[in-house]
């Protein structure tokens, strides 16, 4: 008589292995896919509007993910000048108008740059919107 594991309980033990890892793999994989899908934001349109003084540039992006965007805490946004080689700057809430400022699954936004002056017609503005860990680029010339 032999003393040790039965094939079937060794069987009945590497399925139940099996089982766990993938039920751990599953839920990693959706719980990273679902923060990437929850938070996300499209650039629609960038404009500006020289005629005023100063110059107003606008931003208008949809929100095409599945939570509700509260976009002046989880935004950041950082400008910097095309072909001068200037690094970026970022702003803070006073620098930037959001409307609305909370926006659902679906919902456009306009964000209105309010840092612009006279001085800045002609140059080119490339706005870099960070938000969950990922970068939308937009850029415009005044």
């Amino acid at each position: 008589m032999r003393k040790g594991i039965t094939p079937i309980i060794s069987i009945v033990v590497l399925l139940l292995i099996a089982v766990a890892v993938a039920g751990a793999a599953y839920t990693w994989i959706s719980g990273y896919f679902g923060g990437l899908t929850g938070t996300a934001i499209q650039v629609s349109d960038v404009r500006c509007v020289a005629g005023g003084t100063p110059p107003k540039i606008t931003i208008r992006f949809q929100n095409i993910g599945t939570d509700a965007l509260d976009t002046a805490n989880k935004i950041t946004i950082s400008r910097s000048v095309v072909g001068t080689g200037t690094t970026a700057t970022a702003f803070d809430v006073s620098q930037v108008s959001y409307n609305p400022t909370n926006a659902g699954p679906g919902q456009l936004v306009t964000v209105t740059d309010l840092s612009v002056s006279a001085t800045d017609a002609g140059l080119t503005f490339r706005y870099d919107l960070l938000l969950g860990g990922r970068v939308t680029t937009a850029q415009v010339t005044c």
